[in-house]
């Protein structure tokens, strides 16, 4: 029972779990009629085990996985906008399925789901900051948000003739790259005039439902924006301390 019930435990409660084994280890020299004999050097293995365990988790290796999301967030944020240049790309020259496109839509998702993977398990660490938890999750939820808006111009690439759209959309391309990669200040400003001419544009009776449907994916992506910037420098506020 006790070896099971350590099995059970070493999931949730680790501690308990380690309590449980040695004393089954203890109940089983003792049956062999060497208990007392083994019983000091197994206390004292114990307790310099958890003593060692709990100096690296506290000094050495501390809150480990959030200490890398600096890393994963700007690996995802450069799978992201890598694929906006492909799909961008194929805005100018039309469209195509080249193995180039595959690839770096391929591995924007894949960045998209280690960050998630990433974030999800901050939440099961030991006593987890509500805070950092809070903000780390609505992140997440900013930037899948803005892979699902640069996916949609993806699914309806092909050449564009207007060249107002396709400004536009260069524009925004390289607004995120300024912004989230190169850490420039973020022109809100130069935002609320770019979605202003979109607007405009918009409001043509003759633009088409596919010039609509790229516009409106332009205009989130620059909505979220701001906010998504906010939480990732308080993330990185956060990893600092």
């Amino acid at each position: 029972p006790l070896g099971r019930g350590g099995s059970q435990l070493s999931a949730k409660k680790y501690a308990m779990a380690t309590l449980t084994a040695t004393l089954m280890v203890l109940l089983i020299f003792n049956l062999k009629g060497a208990g007392y004999a083994i019983i000091l050097p197994r206390i004292i293995d114990t307790f310099i085990g958890c003593g060692i365990a709990w100096f690296a988790v506290s000094f050495i290796w501390p809150d480990w996985n959030f200490r890398n999301i600096s890393q994963t967030i700007h690996k995802s944020t450069q799978a992201a906008l890598n694929y906006f240049d492909a799909v961008a790309e194929q805005y100018l020259q039309g469209q195509n399925n080249s193995m180039d496109y595959r690839r770096a839509r391929r591995d924007a998702h894949n960045a998209q789901t280690e960050l998630a993977s990433m974030i999800s398990s901050l939440s099961t660490e030991p006593n987890p900051d509500p805070q950092l938890i809070h903000h780390a999750f609505r992140y997440l939820v900013y930037s899948h948000s803005q892979l699902s808006y640069i996916s949609a111009l993806g699914s309806h690439r092909e050449q564009m003739q207007d060249q107002q759209v396709l400004d536009l959309m260069l524009w925004c391309k390289s607004a995120l790259t300024a912004v989230l990669l190169h850490q420039q200040p973020l022109a809100e400003q130069k935002i609320q005039q770019k979605l202003q001419h979109i607007q405009q544009l918009n409001a043509q009776d003759n633009l088409s439902s596919h010039l609509h449907l790229v516009l409106k994916q332009i205009s989130l992506l620059l909505e979220t924006l701001p906010e998504l910037l906010k939480l990732r420098t308080e993330l990185f506020r956060q990893e600092i301390k």
